[in-house]
């Protein structure tokens, strides 16, 4: 096929040019061309009335022009002009001759003609074989073979299926996929239809379609470069309020963070011209750093699914990379509070609670509120600062509060809570309350009143107590009378000992009892009723007195009688019986004791409260005689008449009180003497009367007159009480002394 196209050409090229190139350059006289005389002999050998002629006439022509300007010879070659005028040079061709070669020509066009639109393959088939003489051309079979798939790219390392469709009369059970290597059977499917499936493809791939004789020409399946990423990492800076140093995690995109931290993807790529990250239908563009290295920044502040994407020219989104971020936010902060009251003071409450968060805290604070206050309840909460340490995440804490510290008086409600802060930095702390709880501080008359029932059970207690020494003391003589009519000690012994055993305990109960009371009456008496020092001093001296007999006497009072069960010598158990007889007369002389002192201290106790009530009823005195002098004395049944008969008739309770005390002072020892207060008392009693009558009568001028110096026989009679302690107080302190 080479060498006919390459003849043709020669052939074709030599008659283009030797027939039509040179002679049309020749007539365009370019190149060599001939002569005037040349072209002469030429056109007189085509006519013979010509000949030579034309000639002669050039040659006159040259004659002239040596000879220079004749007459005769101009004439001459006019002459010869006029002759040559007659003749027409194109009749010297005659293409009617041509004609008679036209029979040739016509028959090979016609056919031509006919094949060029029947079947115009078959022209320009051959043809294309020819011009294309080093291409392979299949050999024409009755089937042919199309490539569907529309591009024969792929990417790196990835499948590519061939897919080829078959049509014609006849078709091949068998495609196969031939290499350089192998040939690979393809797979049919319906219609006609065969794949085959490249896998993992390196590097452009050269192949053929086989089927039996069939060998189709070279296919190329070029690979394009596949971006992908060879390792990433996530830098991990974490928000400041936590402290959490930064943490970096390498090839894993699913982690588990709080809210409000900064990741920095580092990711290394090969064959990548971009990266893009996607979360949910955002995406953003990696930031290229250097080399093949793309960076991004993002704040996280929910939990997002995302996916790495690499790209370039072929691959505008490549394989993506999958990964979660789990945000775990900042918690609220919690807190357990628990409270106990102080067994001696039930308003001083201690709190002891757990507060716990992700990070820390910014503050725990006790916030109170007096809802009876006079002025009405109080709209905002007071705040008590509590210490914690802040970074510590779970931590306990105590707080004691005394609630009448805080109202600043008795008889108050009072509603309190606690609240704990975190130190959230994102956004801001949030707190969290306990709920909202209420208590009420005793009033004055309901703690008089608590402590005189704690007075009264006490004095009953040390009664027991003495009577229960006096048991033990019947039960030891029982007993040793007993043993000196018996040689062995018996069952009914042993029985009189657990009895004395039982009784030992009862009487430590009381004494346990007693302490406990005295110790709340101390409390109560020196922070809301202002009792004397004198008798708090004398309290505390008999509370002291209590824990000795406790500690000492009582315990080993008891041990002794543990032993006694234990004890089957007779003589063993007569000394031990005579040292438990000795310990309870101590303990039951030191009762004795006790038990005087603590009717000294009630009895003082009962005297200062005395004075009080006439100093207080000294003040209200006053007050209703400068009310009486400005009343009008036409006036009855006055404020002041009502008034002054609650003042007669407290004064009245105070008198059969004062009666009382004075039999008291009579019978007990070391009391003050109260004869001189209750002369006093008489001479107050018959002014009141006084006064009565003058309020009745209208006389209020007089009635005020009377009032002030009832007022101060008031105050002369709780001056009075007051001596007679003072005194009291110093004969015992010289008894003591001597």
């Amino acid at each position: 096929r080479g060498l006919l196209l390459f003849s043709f050409i020669g052939i074709t090229g030599f008659i283009l040019v030797r027939y039509i190139f040179i002679p049309l350059f020749q007539l365009l006289k370019i190149g060599q061309i001939i002569s005037y005389k040349q072209a002469a002999v030429i056109i007189g050998s085509h006519f013979d009335e010509i000949r030579d002629k034309l000639l002669n006439t050039l040659q006159l022509l040259e004659m002239r022009g040596e000879a220079g300007d004749s007459p005769l010879l101009e004439a001459g070659i006019d002459q010869k002009i006029n002759t040559l005028k007659v003749f027409s040079f194109s009749s010297a061709i005659n293409l009617k001759k041509n004609l008679k070669y036209l029979k040739y020509v016509a028959f090979p066009v016609i056919i031509l003609l006919a094949v060029s639109i029947l079947s115009p393959g078959s022209i320009t088939d051959p043809t294309r074989r020819i011009v294309q003489f080093n291409r392979h051309f299949e050999k024409p079979l009755p089937f042919q073979v199309t490539i569907l798939n529309q591009s024969m790219q792929v990417m790196q390392q990835e499948n590519f299926e061939l897919r080829i469709k078959v049509t014609g009369e006849e078709i091949p059970t068998e495609f196969f996929v031939q290499t350089a290597d192998a040939r690979y059977k393809m797979e049919k499917d319906k219609g006609f239809r065969f794949t085959y499936l490249f896998r993992s493809v390196p590097s452009d791939l050269t192949f053929r379609i086989a089927a039996g004789d069939y060998l189709s020409e070279p296919y190329q399946l070029t690979v394009r470069p596949k971006p992908i990423i060879l390792n990433f990492e996530l830098m991990m800076e974490f928000p400041a309020y936590i402290k959490k140093p930064r943490e970096k995690v390498e090839n894993t995109g699913d982690v588990t963070v709080p809210e409000g931290t900064r990741i920095d993807w580092r990711v290394f790529t090969k064959d990548a011209s971009d990266v893009t990250i996607r979360f949910d239908s955002v995406k953003k563009l990696f930031e290229k750093q250097s080399g093949n290295r793309y960076g991004y920044s993002r704040i996280i502040s929910e939990t997002a699914s995302y996916a790495i994407l690499p790209g370039n020219i072929y691959a505008p989104a490549g394989d993506s990379l999958a990964y979660k971020i789990t945000v775990i936010p900042d918690g609220y902060p919690s807190i357990t509070v628990t409270s106990e009251q102080d067994p001696l003071l039930q308003t001083n409450l201690f709190f002891s609670g757990t507060v716990k968060d992700d990070y820390g805290f910014s503050s725990l604070s006790f916030f109170y509120r007096i809802e009876n206050s006079e002025r009405g309840n109080d709209t905002l909460f007071k705040q008590e600062k509590i210490d914690i340490n802040p970074a510590l995440v779970t931590q306990n804490f105590y707080y004691p509060v005394d609630l009448v510290k805080l109202s600043g008086k008795s008889g108050q409600h009072i509603s309190y809570f606690f609240e704990v802060r975190d130190n959230d930095g994102i956004h801001g702390p949030k707190a969290t309350r306990t709920a909202l709880q209420s208590m009420k501080t005793p009033t004055r008359e309901e703690i008089e009143e608590k402590t005189e029932k704690s007075s009264k059970a006490i004095e009953i207690n040390l009664t027991e107590s003495k009577q229960e020494t006096g048991k033990i003391e019947k039960n030891l003589e029982e007993l040793n009378r007993r043993l000196t009519e018996k040689s062995t000690v018996s069952w009914q012994e042993k029985k009189k000992i657990e009895e004395m055993i039982r009784t030992q305990e009862n009487l430590m109960q009381n004494m346990e009892t007693i302490n406990q009371k005295n110790k709340e009456n101390i409390i109560n008496e020196e922070k809301y009723l202002n009792t004397s020092e004198r008798i708090l001093e004398k309290q505390k001296r008999l509370s002291e007195l209590m824990e000795q007999l406790m500690t000492e006497e009582m315990k080993k009072m008891a041990e002794e009688m543990k032993k006694l069960l234990e004890a089957t010598d007779k003589l063993q158990l007569k000394t031990m019986m005579e040292k438990i007889e000795m310990n309870n007369k101590a303990l039951e002389q030191q009762l004795d004791r006790n038990l005087e002192l603590f009717k000294q201290i009630e009895f003082e106790r009962n005297v200062e409260e005395m004075a009080d009530a006439f100093k207080q009823k000294a003040e209200e005195e006053k007050n209703l005689a400068k009310l009486a002098e400005k009343e009008n004395s036409k006036t009855s049944g006055s404020e002041t008449e009502k008034e002054q008969k609650k003042v007669k008739e407290a004064l009245d309770s105070l008198n059969k009180k004062m009666d009382q005390l004075t039999e008291e002072s009579k019978k007990a020892e070391n009391a003050p003497d109260l004869k001189e207060a209750g002369k006093k008392m008489d001479s107050l009693q018959q002014r009141m009367e006084q006064i009565e009558k003058q309020l009745s009568g209208n006389q209020k001028k007089k009635a005020s007159e009377s009032m002030n110096k009832a007022a101060k026989e008031m105050e002369d009679m709780a001056e009075s009480l007051e001596s007679a302690l003072e005194q009291n107080e110093e004969e015992q302190l010289e008894e003591d002394v001597q």
